[in-house]
């Protein structure tokens, strides 16, 4: 469960960072270096970058449906390892890269992936709630047939996850849809998500259609 730090937490509006629309990911993290929270506002965010989360107790929240599309196979949002009671809520995660034979970044990555010794119980690293991704072809992109191997990587410990939905597209506005192939159809994606951290817990978890792989991939322990 969160610590006792974040309970009842406030932050100052001058301690949060406002993204303005057609923002990149270099704007938007030289904004959030001395800030304390990053609110997204309404719009698409195509981002060659990751959104980097290094602080403990950051607040990331988005409002009306902000989408950040990763558009060159890196994360749209990276949350770096030992940071604690990290929270993420309101987001449209989307893949936006090109189709090719290289593999992608997740979507949301959540610590580094490597070989982790064991450790006790401690702070939570941190929730994320109402996230959503998708990969698909849809018209406002001009119907491109796009790749993410994974919707969610979470590698560190003591994560909670609260209503995600992850979702490879089995219609779209592009000529997709039962019965009928379509552009998503030729999308990639591999696992909706996996989990190696340890201590993860998660409420409310959807996952659908990933044809490559698994919707569910649970590495972790306890």
């Amino acid at each position: 469960c969160a610590g006792q730090s974040v309970v009842n937490l406030k932050i100052p509006f001058k301690d949060v960072f406002v993204t303005r629309p057609g923002m990149d990911a270099d704007e938007i993290n030289k904004g959030i270096r001395d800030k304390r929270a990053l609110l997204v506002t309404p719009d698409v965010y195509e981002l060659r970058k990751p959104i980097k989360i290094e602080k403990d107790a950051f607040v990331v929240l988005g409002i009306g449906m902000a989408t950040l599309v990763a558009t060159h196979g890196e994360p749209a949002v990276e949350v770096v390892d030992n940071v604690t009671e990290v929270r993420i809520a309101g987001l449209i995660l989307e893949a936006g890269t090109p189709m090719s034979d290289e593999p992608t970044d997740s979507l949301l990555r959540w610590g580094e992936r490597r070989k982790r010794e064991y450790t006790l119980p401690g702070p939570a690293s941190g929730i994320a709630s109402d996230v959503f991704t998708r990969i698909g072809s849809f018209k406002y992109r001009d119907c491109p047939v796009v790749r993410a191997d994974t919707m969610v990587e979470i590698n560190s410990d003591n994560v909670v996850l609260d209503h995600l939905w992850l979702w490879h597209a089995d219609h779209d506005d592009c000529g997709t849809d039962l019965p009928n192939k379509g552009p998503s159809d030729k999308c990639f994606s591999k696992h909706g998500i996996v989990v190696n951290g340890r201590r993860v817990t998660s409420y409310g978890l959807a996952s659908e259609h990933t044809p490559k792989g698994h919707m569910l991939v649970w590495n972790g322990e306890e």
